[in-house]
């Protein structure tokens, strides 16, 4: 299941390269004027900590629910692996941004895991890069990282009284209606 601690110290590569990408993303918000950054660590604990448990939840689902059971089901590596990262896109419609995001993650995560057999670096990758994207990227253009019904009903309007760093309830509702 990769809960786990062994290939834990081989597979921190992982997060470094989250980390990587995730200042570099950072970097370039800041010089387009698109960040949207914390004040401090203890509002992005406190903005992001749901978040972060629920990268966890995507990354055990595909890990150990998906990708097992299309490894069973087809007969190539390569195969289940397309069709685990592309249910794992489909999750994320219609939001063009996080479905060929997520596309790609899942292709990247699932090899890693078939190379590593470990679910932690993976989930801890996936909250940096979800947090980057999520204050990195303007709102409207992410639709506050919203899929499913939320983001065909995404108004910018809604929030625009508001601050930039202001996130509502329904801006952490994560809906499956897709």
């Amino acid at each position: 299941m990769g809960l786990r601690t062994t290939n834990l110290l081989r597979s921190l590569g992982v997060v470094g390269v989250a980390l990587l990408v995730a200042a570099a993303a950072v970097i370039i918000a800041a010089r387009l004027h698109t960040l949207r950054p914390a004040h401090g660590p203890v509002e992005l604990i406190q903005r992001f900590w749901g978040y972060a448990i629920w990268a966890f939840a995507q990354q055990f689902l595909l890990q150990d629910f998906f990708l097992p059971r299309l490894l069973r089901l087809f007969p190539g590596r390569k195969l289940a692996v397309i069709m685990a990262a592309s249910i794992f896109a489909l999750a994320h419609l219609p939001n063009p941004i996080l479905t060929s995001v997520t596309f790609v993650w899942g292709l990247v995560t699932c090899l890693l895991f078939l190379h590593f057999r470990n679910l932690y670096p993976l989930a801890i990758a996936h909250a940096i890069l979800g947090i980057s994207l999520a204050i990195t990227l303007p709102g409207p253009v992410t639709h506050n990282m919203r899929v499913g019904r939320g983001y065909l009903t995404y108004s910018p309007h809604q929030v625009h009284h508001r601050s930039p760093l202001h996130f509502s309830h329904r801006d952490h509702i994560v809906s499956t209606d897709a």
